[in-house]
């Protein structure tokens, strides 16, 4: 089950909503892959399609802060790796914000 969390800052009355964990959009990989967006899962498919031995991993909702920029993001966690644990594709690529790589 997954947790959220909500947060409000009482200076400037800045707020936003964080989900942790793995509520039930996680409840199978491919549910999770479904939740890429289009051109990511037709990378992803291709991906799990052409190399053997794959790995996944999907945490759930994660709350990342940018390097650069400092804003703090609450997105879904998703990486496929290979047999040497060289990462193939990843679900976080760059900040929304500033476009940081």
């Amino acid at each position: 089950m997954g947790d959220g969390l909500f947060i409000r800052c009482k200076d400037c009355e800045h707020e936003n909503e964080f989900m942790f964990g793995m509520g039930f959009l996680f409840s199978s990989f491919e549910s999770v892959l479904e939740l890429l967006p289009h051109r990511k899962y037709n990378f992803a498919k291709e991906i799990l399609k052409n190399y053997n031995n794959t790995k996944s991993q999907y945490d759930g909702y994660e709350v990342y802060q940018c390097e650069k920029c400092a804003s703090v993001q609450n997105t879904f966690f998703l990486e496929i790796t290979d047999e040497n644990d060289q990462v193939l594709m990843s679900s976080i690529t760059k900040c929304s914000r500033c476009k940081k790589i």
